[in-house]
């Protein structure tokens, strides 16, 4: 689901909130790919340091990066048809 998120729901949140503002063309581009970018590694060092579930942590950052190159292909096509 964190994967999900981060990938598909923020990188759409950051479509409509640019759209918005009037952001076109290639601004709008990168500026989806990066709310759509995959987990940092710096959220696992994070989480073990502060006693969280790093476990956690450390599968959301796998997940999100292994379907990155998909969340990516898609994404550049929906832009690309908008």
């Amino acid at each position: 689901m964190a994967t999900a998120t981060k990938l598909v729901w923020v990188a759409l949140l950051a479509f409509v909130l640019l759209s918005l503002l009037g952001v076109r063309g290639f601004d709008l581009y990168v500026g989806v790919l990066m709310a759509g970018a995959p987990a940092a590694m710096a959220t696992y060092i994070m989480a073990q340091q502060m006693k969280g579930d790093a476990e956690l942590s450390g599968s959301i950052v796998l997940m999100s990066t292994a379907l990155l190159a998909l969340s990516y292909s898609i994404a550049l096509l929906l832009l690309r048809a908008f």
